[in-house]
């Protein structure tokens, strides 16, 4: 630890000894303090970050995640603050690059993209969602947590310029939904169980509305995640605010999912109205087409979404929909209207971008088998 302090790494913790170290060992080379709040761990996980230097503060569990990431605050004697979960990585390309920005005295926020794995083991980047975050912030600013779960920083009283999405040299891997994690901390019940809680009063924030359909959807309880989404929608904008991105992506997803495909068409032009350089939602719109067997409509739809490409970190972005799901699904277009050599060429580009493209490699092996 350097005598002058610049980085503090704040964190919550409770019984992450299967991770706590490769998260700490990452990102003990970048930051200056490493503060841990344990809400009550009964494994190793303290000792473990007491190896890496950590200053520890026990942190009696008040049924609040915002609760506890702030104490931590509290105790953060940095310039500027670095908020992870155990489950996270902290990959820095350009340590140099890394503190320089850091030296700019004007931004308060930084923000860093983040790589979120699911599927099964290994990690892998083609199966993840990408998205950008305020990660990093200046340390004395007044920014705080808000939420009892699912918490937010509450960065929405500072003014437009300080709200963009300024990216430092980095990246973050998630791991917390990916199969084995998710199967081992099964924690729906909790999560919906404190969610509900927080919906007690008329003026709750109508991100619990959608949290709590994050939860059902996570589960496959579909409807009740759909009518989460649509109350959250519902008080969006009777507070006056345009409901987020996400909540869009969602609830196409799931009308994908039960084959809802005339109430996804009524809505989705709406959608894509509200956030027209959304990738995913036009990937919604061509598939939506391709169920509705509009092939030459939905490889126009499928087109636009490789030109937008998958760098809009604003939005929680599915790996492929700008590349080689894209291709993919080109190449099912025209399948379906009998350009078989069309549909190789764009499996064959799919699978140079993704060569363990499952789908891809079972359309063009089947093209091949049928000429052969």
């Amino acid at each position: 630890m350097s005598d002058n302090i610049q980085v503090s790494l704040c964190m919550i913790v409770k019984n992450e000894e299967a991770v706590i170290g490769r998260t700490l060992k990452q990102a003990e080379k970048h930051v200056d303090e490493i503060i841990i709040v344990d809400t009550g761990s009964t494994d190793r996980t303290k000792e473990i970050c007491l190896e890496h230097g950590a200053r520890i503060y026990e942190f009696g569990w008040t049924n609040n995640f915002a609760d506890a990431r702030n104490y931590g605050l509290d105790k953060a004697q940095g310039t500027w603050i670095v908020w992870l979960d155990a489950d996270e990585e902290l990959e820095v390309e350009d340590a140099g690059l890394w503190r320089s920005s850091l030296e700019q005295g004007k931004p308060l926020l930084w923000a860093i993209p983040i790589i979120n794995y699911f599927g099964s083991a290994p990690a892998d980047p083609n199966r993840s969602y990408l998205a950008a975050q305020h990660r990093v912030f200046r340390n004395g600013a007044g920014l705080r947590f808000a939420g009892a779960i699912h918490e937010q920083l509450q960065v929405g009283h500072l003014p437009d310029d300080a709200l963009e999405l300024r990216q430092l040299p980095a990246r973050i891997h998630h791991y917390g939904y990916m199969d084995a994690i998710t199967v081992q901390k099964n924690k729906h019940q909790r999560n919906v169980s404190l969610l509900e809680r927080e919906k007690i009063g008329e003026d709750y924030n109508p991100w619990v509305d959608y949290h709590l359909a994050s939860e059902y959807y996570r589960v496959g309880q579909y409807e009740a995640a759909f009518e989460n989404l649509n109350t959250s929608i519902r008080r969006f904008v009777e507070s006056g605010k345009l409901p987020p991105s996400l909540i869009y992506k969602m609830k196409y997803d799931i009308l994908l999912a039960l084959g809802s495909i005339g109430t996804a068409e009524q809505g989705i032009e709406k959608a894509i109205q509200l956030y027209p350089d959304y990738t995913d939602l036009h990937y919604y719109r061509g598939l939506i087409l391709f169920m509705k067997e509009r092939y030459r409509d939905a490889e126009t739809a499928f087109r636009h979404c490789l030109e937008l490409g998958e760098q809009r970190l604003p939005y929680l972005i599915l790996k492929g929909v700008g590349s080689f799901h894209a291709l993919y699904l080109i190449g099912r277009c025209r399948e379906s209207v009998g350009d078989r050599d069309g549909a190789r060429i764009h499996y064959r580009k799919s699978l140079e971008l993704y060569p363990e493209y499952g789908e891809a490699l079972e359309r063009l092996g089947g093209l091949d088998t049928d000429q052969g």
